[in-house]
């Protein structure tokens, strides 16, 4: 079984929280949880943080969503084997990445 899950990436493949694009999101509250508030150890190297779509829509607003397009942020659609997803949290996922498919590259306005 897997899930298919979503990120948002700059060019190098790095999410808006570690890129050294600045978009000034400073999430780490009970709504945007880090892996270790929901109960997971810190990430390891190869250890990426993704959403459900729902989780997704939930965690991001549109402003945001805005923001990180406008500073060339892509949302990537990633199909996760069960053997890549070592937790699973009511906020987020984490995966392993290099075990995953990519999918899709979407924009916030054309989600499915």
């Amino acid at each position: 079984m897997s899930t298919t899950v979503f990120r948002y990436e700059d060019e190098r493949g790095i999410g808006p929280y570690q890129s050294s694009t600045y978009v000034g999101l400073h999430h780490e509250d009970s709504n945007h949880p880090s892996p270790r508030m929901e109960g997971f150890r810190s990430l390891e190297t190869q250890e990426f943080c993704a959403l459900t779509l729902e989780q997704f829509r939930n965690w991001f607003t549109r402003d945001e969503c805005e923001l990180l397009e406008s500073k060339g942020f892509k949302i990537i659609e990633y199909e996760v084997p069960d053997d890549a997803r070592p937790f699973k949290g009511e906020k987020q996922i984490v995966i392993i990445k290099s075990m995953c498919t990519e999918k899709a590259i979407w924009t916030y306005r054309r989600l499915p």
